[in-house]
């Protein structure tokens, strides 16, 4: 009998013996769960968007404490589209940079307008402002987009400066705080405690003891910036000496 006819009647028997082999040695699917439940698919590094349900815990075996938690620092590249509010905490404070409906709380987790800062016992709600550089400013500015004037409070050259624009391109300093704790009225460096370059109006003069009237004399910059010395007792102008 030659080779082909003996692989013609052969195939058969061998293709049906393959069959029953493998119908012997198939799976039969479990008749019990197992006992941890069904295993979730884990997230992989696939270019399709994935989604999970649970909450998930990135850069710890801890359990999650929240839909993510991200355990150390997790660089940000590119937009976080945030629904229901961002919550930005660390060092375990009880209330970290909450962002909600388009309003910033530190400090607190119910910020009533664009921005609110709160303290504690533990921590003081201040702002800092700080700049850098050989020669600058730090300071805060006020502006109301339909009136014809701006306002800023800012620190420049050891001077606390209480700024307001005139209407035009100038922005004159109108009172100054100097870092010794003199202060000036249309004064940019006051020589004394007060320091008014203009008029002064007051209602009622008291003494260094409290009581009415001054006891010593007040020297005021004229109009033509000469210094007068007024005397005043029990509230009224009793002397008036100018050059």
């Amino acid at each position: 009998m030659s080779k082909k006819t003996l692989l013609h009647y052969a195939a058969p028997a061998i293709i049906t013996g393959m069959l029953f082999a493998t119908a012997a040695v198939s799976w039969d699917e479990p008749g019990n769960n197992p006992p941890a439940g069904n295993v979730a698919a884990p997230i992989n590094v696939s270019a399709d968007g994935q989604s999970k349900e649970g909450w998930l815990t990135v850069g710890s075996t801890l359990a999650p404490s929240m839909q993510l938690d991200v355990q150390g620092i997790a660089p940000l590249l590119g937009s976080l589209n945030v629904t229901g509010g961002a919550i930005l905490n660390t060092g375990g404070a009880a209330d970290g940079l909450i962002v909600e409906n388009g309003r910033v709380g530190i400090g607190t987790n119910n910020p009533l307008s664009q921005l609110q800062l709160e303290g504690d016992s533990g921590n003081a709600a201040e702002i800092l402002l700080k700049h850098t550089g050989v020669d600058g400013s730090a300071g805060i500015g006020f502006d109301v987009t339909n009136d014809a004037h701006s306002f800023f409070i800012k620190a420049h050259n050891n001077k606390l400066k209480f700024v307001t624009n005139d209407g035009g391109a100038s922005y004159p300093a109108r009172m100054v705080v100097m870092s010794d704790g003199r202060v000036g009225i249309g004064e940019t460096n006051p020589a004394t405690k007060l320091d008014v370059n203009g008029t002064i109006k007051g209602v009622n003069y008291q003494s260094g003891d409290g009581s009415q009237g001054l006891t010593n004399n007040i020297t005021v910059k004229g109009s033509d910036g000469n210094d007068c010395v007024l005397t005043f007792k029990d509230g009224l102008l009793t002397a008036e000496t100018c050059p």
